[in-house]
């Protein structure tokens, strides 16, 4: 599984990814199917951990 497939189940794309030191996956500005746009962190096994409104 990529990290663009687990974003699609969420219904958001684009942002910047990285994966972190800590084994997670950071995506910032992602924008979603509401038309807003969040921070969205997945565990290394592509979980969904938090999905957070970017101000």
């Amino acid at each position: 599984m990529k990290i663009e497939e687990v974003m699609k189940a969420q219904s958001c794309s684009g942002g910047y990814w990285k994966f972190d030191d800590d084994g997670y996956f950071d995506i910032d500005n992602a924008r979603c199917a509401d038309g807003r746009v969040y921070d969205l962190k997945f565990t290394k096994d592509y979980q969904l951990m938090s999905k957070k409104l970017d101000d």
